[in-house]
């Protein structure tokens, strides 16, 4: 399933690969990691999200389920929170965002904003790089 009709070209991570090696061996198109899941649509009682929430239940962790807007519950760990946590834990480890974008396939600068979560000790560490006030000469205005 294609969300955009742009085709990316993400490099997997070194862990993932070893994962992906292990598994059966074949050049057949027709072979998927999640099988059970592919082919899928992303909504709907029988599409990925829930089917990525019976996972996440059958792994016994809380999918974190809190009351939305309305009568809508929001679960904070569905598979589309992956790629909230995938975006802020490169911003975190300092990538810059260009490359957050290009790995994400985020085409404007605002949705991917809305994707980066700065955790507390990444801001302190930013605060940190500030120079002490005694650097800055202090200039007063006469009127």
């Amino acid at each position: 399933m294609k969300k955009t009709k742009k085709t990316l070209v993400v490099p997997l991570h070194r862990e993932l690969v070893t994962v992906l090696s292990n598994l059966e061996r074949t050049d057949r198109g027709d072979k998927f990691v999640l099988p059970g899941m592919a082919g899928k649509g992303s909504g709907g009682k029988h599409g990925l999200s829930e089917g990525f929430k019976r996972i996440v239940r059958r792994a016994g962790l809380d999918l974190q389920t809190v009351q939305g807007g309305g009568r809508r519950k929001i679960s904070r760990r569905t598979f589309h929170a992956l790629r909230h946590s995938f975006t802020s834990a490169l911003a975190n480890a300092g990538v810059p965002p260009e490359v957050r974008m290009k790995l994400t396939g985020h085409a404007t600068e605002s949705i991917h904003q809305a994707y980066t979560h700065h955790e507390t000790e990444t801001l302190r560490a930013a605060l940190a790089k500030v120079p002490g006030l005694s650097c800055f000469e202090l200039e007063t205005n006469h009127v």
